[in-house]
């Protein structure tokens, strides 16, 4: 493969993970860190990423750029690349690799191909590969999806499952339809009861196997941390829900509980901080009580 240097923008949770596995793979990762938070400057050293400082650096040296972001930035940062190569010239393999629905990413890609970048429509499903878990699985398709494929020759799991743009995305929400609403549903059920008092009995009710609730419970202290993106990301699934005929308005449910959820102390925390973030009955607690201040109404 002719690629030598990925661009990884930006270095959160996930994207950070990524890069250093590739650092460790012996490709050199670059991002830009200009205005970003000392967190991410933080991750980005620890991974091993080196920051070019500017996005016209960033296209000038980068082979593939990978751009990992919360749902709600995925566009404008395509704009903003554009622009950038409008300003700087470019020849680069864009891989979009967020939660976006197929017309959000249909989008993207116009956007970017306006300018004469080819733009992969790319989904990450599974958890970022931090202490010990594997690679999560980055399913890709339409133009490009073969030439960014080669990246498993250094350790990652990319899977093609199609010719056509917008069939890894709706993959994508789909799943996150699964995996994240089942959460965001149990959370929402479990805030009720306790509005209610009743949420003793409602654990009892369902039982401590109860499938869905240990899940809920295991993925619980992330939530905080991940309430602002988990909602573009329920609005990108409202979206895709509506496109096909079918009614948005649980999603755009589960969206609204994460807004509340932002709003909250749950909002000011970050995964890096394990020790401070809330377990699943103090999130109950905590979205209960904001529930009953706006008058249990959205």
């Amino acid at each position: 493969m002719s690629a030598k240097t990925i661009a990884v923008m930006a270095p959160g949770h996930m994207g950070h993970a990524i890069g250093g596995h590739l650092v460790g793979q012996g490709l050199r990762v670059i991002t830009n860190l200009t205005d970003r938070s000392a967190d991410t400057h933080a991750r980005a050293a620890r991974a091993g990423l080196e920051d070019v400082k500017s996005d016209a650096a960033l296209i000038e040296q980068a082979d593939m750029l990978l751009s990992v972001l919360p749902p709600g930035s995925a566009l404008d940062f395509a704009r903003r690349i554009a622009e950038t190569v409008k300003a700087h010239g470019g020849e680069f393999l864009y891989v979009d690799c967020n939660a976006v629905s197929p017309a959000t990413a249909a989008e993207i890609a116009g956007v970017l191909e306006g300018v004469g970048i080819r733009c992969v429509d790319a989904a990450i499903r599974g958890g970022a590969a931090v202490d010990g878990k594997p690679q999560p699985r980055i399913y890709v398709s339409g133009p490009g999806a073969e030439e960014f494929e080669a990246l498993n020759a250094y350790g990652l799991d990319i899977r093609v499952i199609g010719s056509r743009a917008g069939q890894a995305s709706g993959l994508k929400i789909a799943g996150a339809a699964v995996s994240k609403g089942v959460v965001l549903l149990v959370l929402q059920a479990f805030a009720t009861a306790k509005a209610l008092g009743v949420e003793k009995e409602l654990s009892e009710d369902l039982g401590a196997d109860d499938a869905q609730v240990k899940a809920a419970r295991r993925r619980a202290p992330n939530f905080g941390p991940d309430a602002y993106r988990w909602a573009t990301e329920m609005d990108e699934i409202a979206a895709t829900v509506g496109a096909v005929g079918l009614s948005p308005a649980t999603f755009e449910g589960f969206a609204d509980l994460c807004r509340l959820a932002e709003g909250t102390v749950l909002g000011s925390q970050t995964k890096e901080d394990a020790a401070n973030r809330s377990g699943f009955d103090d999130i109950v607690a905590i979205l209960a009580e904001a529930a009953g201040n706006r008058g249990g109404g959205a």
